[in-house]
């Protein structure tokens, strides 16, 4: 019996929707699905990682992809002029659509998995594929009425974050929405919520408790925060991983604070050994702390609404806590009295087979 063919569409931004692609493609090698190729939406604020390259071992195709622009700190998210920029390179988005259309017709997939992607909802509505398409997100649980919104969240951010995450979905058979803890009803129309994707790499690896906190900047101009805070807590062990690409492997500024190139096994295995995380509240570093049983204090990116919704959500489930500053000594306090609950990693554990089941049905 010949396996079903598939193709996977990823959103480059961040590190969340890459590594849930590594973690399916993984699944996928135990059972009658072939990934027969990959492609990543691209900005000339990103590069396509290595561990990514590496781990996902299959033919990868660029396009170009909308992304957020940066302040001039690269510390927060300049929503309207995203907007306005994103919408000058209207011709080069449809290019984007137009390559995404040869390359199904090249591969010839049965199924493409989205992985919230807003080209591929856009590709979807123009050419209408054969293949049967499956979205797979957090953003979904958006969509899904058991999902409550942070009380002083505005209604314009609200629903242009759910239309952004229609605009992924349309044409979808399902949509795979990730949650950080269950819901009252698991299936919603076409809407199924799960545990979150984390790799065998996140899942084999042995938990220990180095004393240091680990921290994890998606914006680099955050690494300035980092050093002013330490000047006053000198006595706090920090291991920071950023995106800066001056950051070539590791920093040392003193004995107690280096700064680290992103390479995934040495983000692993130092999340894995850290007394507590601090993250800029992304959905998949946020889950895989939760996993470790590592208390996480998230700080969302300015105007970065969905890492706002993290924040709270997560929040919410006994991650930890959040905070508009990288106040490190919030987390130090809310550490003393932090028990673990193994009740999350148990979760992930026993998901692998539901999932596969609905990329199969």
């Amino acid at each position: 019996m010949s396996k079903s063919r598939v193709l996977f569409i990823v959103q480059g931004e961040g590190r969340g929707h890459m590594t849930q692609a590594i973690a399916l493609k993984q699944l996928l090698e135990k059972s009658n699905l072939e990934l027969v190729g990959v492609m990543v939406g691209i900005s000339p604020m990103r590069e396509i990682p290595e561990f990514f390259k590496r781990e996902i071992n299959c033919d990868i195709i660029e396009f170009d992809s909308p992304n957020f622009l940066q302040d001039k700190n690269a510390q927060a998210i300049r929503v309207w002029r995203s907007i306005f920029y994103n919408l000058l390179l209207g011709g080069k988005f449809f290019r984007s659509i137009r390559r995404i259309n040869s390359t199904v017709k090249k591969y010839k997939p049965d199924v493409i998995i989205n992985f919230y992607e807003p080209l591929a909802g856009l590709y979807s509505f123009f050419y209408r594929p054969k293949a049967k398409v499956i979205c797979i997100a957090h953003q979904y649980l958006y969509l899904h009425p058991d999902f409550i919104f942070p009380a002083e969240a505005s209604k314009g951010n609200i629903n242009t974050v759910k239309n952004l995450t229609r605009i992924t979905a349309i044409g979808a058979h399902k949509k795979i929405a990730l949650s950080f803890y269950k819901v009252p009803a698991e299936n919603f129309g076409n809407i199924k919520v799960v545990a979150p994707l984390l790799r065998k790499q996140v899942k084999e690896q042995p938990v220990t408790n180095g004393g240091y906190i680990l921290v994890y900047l998606l914006n680099s101009g955050l690494m300035q925060n980092i050093i002013n805070w330490h000047k006053n807590y000198p006595e706090t062990e920090l291991h920071c991983f950023t995106d800066h690409k001056s950051t070539s492997d590791e920093w040392k500024c003193n004995d107690k604070l280096a700064f680290h190139r992103l390479e995934d096994k040495k983000f692993i295995r130092l999340m894995s050994g850290a007394a507590g995380v601090v993250t800029t509240a992304g959905f998949e570093t946020v889950c895989e702390a939760m996993y470790f049983g590592k208390p996480v204090l998230m700080v969302p990116v300015v105007k970065h609404f969905e890492q706002f919704c993290n924040s709270r959500d997560a929040y919410k489930a006994g991650a930890g806590v959040f905070d508009e500053v990288f106040k490190i000594e919030t987390l130090l306090d809310f550490i003393k009295d932090y028990k673990k609950d193994d009740s999350f990693r148990q979760w992930v554990d026993q998901s692998d087979t539901s999932i596969l089941n609905d990329l199969l049905n």
